[in-house]
């Protein structure tokens, strides 16, 4: 249905005694569709009767109806609606406090004392003045009444009385905007009947406006997203798609959903990976923010909500679920029963946004689901699932270099040009860096045999070792540590010092990685525990000595800033630790963990919970590690 052809034929249209409404669901877009289509649409178009060369467009005006208690009081917004509107597109831009000028102005005072609020020009003030005080100006105005159903019942009828005096009286032209099946409840029914009646006097046509999401996106993403835009409109088409098959389309959801990725796209864009290896981040956390804003603004109740993130964990779908619901049904226990309507919720999403298919297993994000119920946003946990879903998408991505080798490794059966072939297209990938880090040895170490046997001579070997080292350290920023990597080949010749060398720096920088994510590991728990986000129980359960592995004065600012809930259990945790487990390799952090608190103690005020806290904190550590004279 094309709403903007509709319109304008209407206000084209001669002698017309009839409005025409828009229907459409809350949120939908209706006020959008107004502001941003129909609007410039109707002022394009010329008054009849006119002059040649001198004719004039109409006017729009948009009147709420919301909060109106009487149906006297239309016309009033209807002269502030019209004299806001000329002002704001035509008149003195910049003036300020407009809405006090215009209520004094239409209450009829004098242009002396309209001058005194602003610096308005003689002709400007007296056109302003015309369009309060003379009625008549109003027929050259398109009026666009919205919110009707935000009316009390009982006005509904007058208020289309009222407009229907407007037509026919005045001829003048209006659209009414809104959501009709919210007009009445169930047990107003003698008011809707009366309605129905009332509506087909005054409306002649009611056109259900659907919202274009892929429209609308384009036209709100340069407001909302400051960030992302560039990257939303590129991806237009499949936010359109996505909502289409969810069944949503409502604006609101929209714009909640374009503010929650904005927010979450700078810290995507800061972790370091490949092109490649970004264009899947980006997309599925795209679609994660989608999922996560539509079934959230749906309605749906919070252990429905919660049980989202198990779509995209790390593992296959392979549950009967039909078996299983089969024998839920016959079950009468009441666990059982909402057991039944969690899998049938989750069976309905995967076919929604999936088309029934197993979801994609690149991780979720609890952290984005806690900030659309709560409106706070654990940066730490954002950051860990996405290094996480970093790790999943390369391990997806990693059966492009499998499949090489899987074809490297049956060279034996492959034709002369077949070989150089595939010999060749390895090198290039590793002058492009293309290969995971820890894959690099093991393709090495098949060139390496292909030159020194004859088969393959396009580059030396030590060509070749310069080659892959360079591969190796650009790929160093977005490597992970990874507990067994195989860098053997089957029946391979000896081993050369280059490979070797290959093999060592490879085992080296996986240990340093080790380090570093212990390390990591241990700073975020610390940090989140003394940020009261994660579980203290939690804490009890690293045994290896990490901590040396932490900055000390991150962890110190962490805890001054913390509440003294967090404080305390922070004591409890370094107790437990100092006695049951007591590593040396943390003595260096307690001991500048005991000085840094020590000299805090000294410039905070000696009174309240706090103070007693650290001071019992830092008895514990003198006691463990007393200090020398």
């Amino acid at each position: 249905m094309d709403i903007k052809k509709i319109v304008t034929d209407y206000i084209t249209a001669e002698n017309t005694d009839y409005a025409i409404m828009v229907t459409g669901v809350w949120g939908s877009g209706k006020t959008f569709c107004w502001n941003h289509t129909l609007k410039q649409a109707i002022e394009k178009i010329k008054i009849p009767g006119q002059e040649a060369g001198n004719e004039k467009k109409y006017s729009s005006a948009r009147v709420s109806l919301f909060g109106l208690t009487d149906v006297n009081q239309i016309r009033q917004r209807m002269l502030e609606a019209c004299v806001t509107d000329k002002v704001d597109s035509r008149l003195f831009p910049f003036v300020r406090n407009k809405k006090n000028i215009f209520g004094r102005i239409i209450s009829g005072l004098t242009r002396k004392v309209a001058k005194k609020y602003a610096d308005i020009e003689e002709e400007e003030l007296a056109e302003i003045y015309a369009i309060a005080c003379d009625l008549t100006v109003l027929r050259n105005t398109v009026f666009c009444f919205d919110d009707l159903e935000r009316l009390n019942p009982q006005l509904i009828q007058d208020t289309l009385g009222y407009i229907n005096s407007l037509i026919e009286a005045e001829r003048l032209k209006i659209i009414v905007l809104c959501n009709e099946d919210e007009l009445f409840s169930a047990d107003e029914i003698n008011e809707e009947i009366q309605y129905k009646k009332y509506k087909e006097k005054v409306i002649r046509f009611t056109c259900e406006y659907k919202t274009d999401i892929k429209t609308v996106l384009t036209t709100i993403s340069k407001d909302i997203c400051k960030h992302s835009c560039d990257y939303i409109i590129k991806q237009s088409e499949r936010i359109s798609r996505t909502y289409d098959e969810a069944g949503c389309s409502n604006i609101r959801t929209l714009k909640f959903n374009l503010d929650v990725f904005d927010l979450i796209y700078q810290p995507l864009l800061n972790i370091p990976c490949s092109k490649d290896e970004r264009t899947w981040l980006l997309g599925h956390y795209l679609f994660l923010t989608m999922l996560y804003s539509i079934e959230y603004k749906r309605g749906v109740s919070p252990d429905d909500f919660d049980s989202l993130t198990s779509l995209n964990e790390e593992r296959e779908y392979d549950i009967d679920w039909e078996g299983i619901n089969k024998v839920l049904q016959n079950n009468q226990n009441k666990e059982e029963e909402d057991e039944e309507e969690e899998i049938s919720y989750l069976d309905e999403v995967r076919n929604r946004y999936y088309g029934g298919n197993n979801p994609s297993t690149l991780g979720a994000s609890q952290a984005i689901m806690e900030y659309i119920k709560t409106g706070e946003l654990n940066e730490f946990q954002l950051e860990t699932e996405i290094q996480n879903s970093l790790s999943l998408i390369r391990k997806q991505m990693g059966s492009k270099t499998q499949q090489l080798l899987e074809q490297m490794n049956q060279f034996l059966v492959l034709e002369d040009a077949e070989l150089r072939n595939l010999a060749d297209k390895t090198l290039q990938g590793i002058r492009n860096h293309e290969y995971d880090y820890f894959s690099y040895p093991i393709i090495f170490h098949y060139l390496q045999t292909f030159i020194t046997t004859s088969m393959w001579n396009s580059i030396s070997e030590q060509e070749l070792y310069n080659l892959t080292l360079a591969a190796m350290t650009a790929k160093e920023p977005e490597t992970k540590f990874i507990r067994f990597w195989d860098h053997t080949m089957a029946g391979a010749a000896n081993e050369t010092a280059n490979y070797k060398a290959i093999v060592n720096r490879a085992r080296l920088f996986n240990d340093q990685l080790q380090k570093k994510e212990q390390g990591e590991e241990v700073r975020m728990r610390i940090l989140n525990m003394l940020s009261g986000y994660t579980n203290w129980n939690n804490a009890f359960d690293i045994l290896q000595p990490e901590l040396h592995l932490v900055d000390i004065n991150e962890v110190f600012e962490a805890y001054k800033r913390c509440k003294n809930a967090d404080r305390r259990m922070f004591i409890v945790y370094v107790q437990k630790r100092l006695n049951e487990i007591s590593f040396k390799e943390e003595q260096t952090f307690f001991e500048s963990f005991r000085d840094l608190l020590q000299n805090y103690q000294t410039l905070v005020s000696p009174t309240g919970v706090s103070y007693y806290l650290n001071k019992h904190l830092l008895n514990i550590l003198l006691k463990a590690y007393p200090q020398k004279n």
